[in-house]
């Protein structure tokens, strides 16, 4: 084999890895990546947001599209924030009503958070698994965290007689919700 058969071999099985791992790439990659990004990488995501907000510790951007009241047509002042630390997202924060729907709300809760992350990072959250819960003091709030998946976690309060959610949750990155789970 002459040297230039061996190197369009290597050159020809390179590309075809890179072509094969491309094709199976696991789910997360093949979303976007949006904790830890800049402000540019965000607004190349979701385009300019609807207002900016210089904090003590760092920028929130604050959007309210349309493609995202088509998630939560319920609720016309639905939100979502994205909080900057060092020009980078720590926080992903979904300000919106989250009134009792069934008899499991829960359930409900766990479908819209999967509906907001799909919207957020571009797939469908791998787990659903609670990381903790307990009272806040208050013997009517509860605080719950979730693991979804691929280094993600939400954080949320539900409180009031049907309790509720409280408004606001949060989305962060969080070690424990590194594969495996």
């Amino acid at each position: 084999m002459s040297r230039s058969d061996f190197f369009k071999r290597i050159i020809g099985l390179s590309l075809g890895f890179l072509l094969l791992s491309g094709v199976l790439a696991p789910t997360a990659e093949a979303g976007r990546y949006v904790l830890n990004q800049t402000p540019q990488t965000i607004k190349s995501y979701f385009g300019a947001p609807m207002k900016q907000i210089l904090t003590k510790n760092g920028l929130t951007y604050v959007y309210s599209l349309a493609e995202f009241r088509r998630l939560f047509p319920e609720d016309s002042k639905s939100d979502f924030r994205l909080n900057f630390v060092n020009n980078r997202v720590q926080t992903i924060i979904l300000e919106t009503d989250f009134s009792k729907k069934s008899a499991d709300f829960l359930d409900d809760i766990k479908t819209n958070f999967a509906k907001f992350y799909n919207y957020i990072f571009g797939y469908k959250p791998s787990v659903w698994k609670q990381l903790s819960s307990k009272f806040s003091g208050n013997e009517t709030i509860y605080d719950y965290e979730y693991c979804l998946g691929d280094g993600v976690a939400t954080q949320f309060s539900m409180g009031g007689a049907d309790q509720n959610v409280l408004g606001t949750a949060f989305f962060y990155y969080d070690t424990r919700c590194e594969p495996p789970y």
